[in-house]
């Protein structure tokens, strides 16, 4: 079956007519921090035979998904597999609250390549609050240490708060997300060091709280330009026991 008698049999199965798709996608759009919108005549062109064009498949299985109670896909729909996959902002952060947790649910944000793969959508409900719950029953975390790798300076947390209180005075001054790169950049620099140096429990709990911070504005700055999807997972990460989490900007 081609593509338009399995969008309009899903159209009949709900019963809606190709204009209240059109604006039932663009409010899912505008739901979930996207800026395009589609014209309430284009999906008759889909019905025709059509392919839409991006961010429309990726946005219409998961609104159809959400409307019918079942999941579906482009496959589905009878469109072929798109590069971009619509997933919601948590995707890949169901990780355990501790330091090592933390740290990797770190990297996969700061990943530009499989960010640019996917499409985040915006939590909603106890999708949104579960990473609170989560850090509310999680252990306390044990040993922050690193013993392999170089010495990390002693001065250098207080150089990375120094940048850090820096970056979140720049936000202050320039609003919006101006300084969201510097803020990513910084972050990464953070990461790295954690990564690969060695240090104290008490200078890991440090650094861990300085990553958290970093998220934190991170998250405030994605939202400033309605970014929310993003906001979402920049504020929701385990770093460590000791640092508050931020379930949304």
């Amino acid at each position: 079956m081609s593509g338009a008698p399995r969008l309009g049999a899903l159209l009949d199965e709900l019963g809606w007519r190709p204009e209240h798709l059109a604006r039932r996608l663009n409010d899912f759009a505008a739901m979930h921090g996207r800026p395009e919108r589609v014209h309430v005549k284009t999906p008759y062109k889909w019905l025709g035979g059509d392919i839409p064009r991006s961010p429309w498949p990726a946005l219409m299985a998961p609104l159809l998904a959400q409307e019918l109670h079942r999941p579906v896909t482009s496959a589905d729909l009878g469109w072929p597999p798109q590069a971009v996959q619509a997933v919601p902002a948590c995707a890949g952060l169901v990780l355990p609250w501790t330091a090592a947790g933390g740290l990797q649910a770190t990297q996969i944000v700061t990943e530009a390549v499989p960010m640019q793969r996917r499409m985040f959508l915006t939590l909603f409900g106890t999708a949104m609050t579960s990473p609170a719950h989560e850090w509310l029953i999680a252990a306390e975390v044990g040993d922050s240490s690193r013993g392999a790798g170089a010495q990390l300076p002693v001065g250098v947390p207080d150089h990375l708060d120094a940048i850090t209180h820096n970056l979140r005075r720049l936000d202050d001054h320039l609003g919006g997300g101006a300084p969201l790169n510097l803020v990513r950049q910084h972050l990464a620099t953070v990461v790295d060091l954690l990564k690969h140096r060695r240090y104290t429990d008490a200078i890991g709990r440090r650094i861990h709280t300085t990553v958290a911070e970093l998220l934190r504005l991170a998250g405030w700055l994605s939202f400033d330009e309605s970014m929310h999807p993003h906001a979402q997972r920049s504020g929701s990460l385990p770093c460590t026991r000791r640092t508050p989490p931020v379930t949304a900007p």
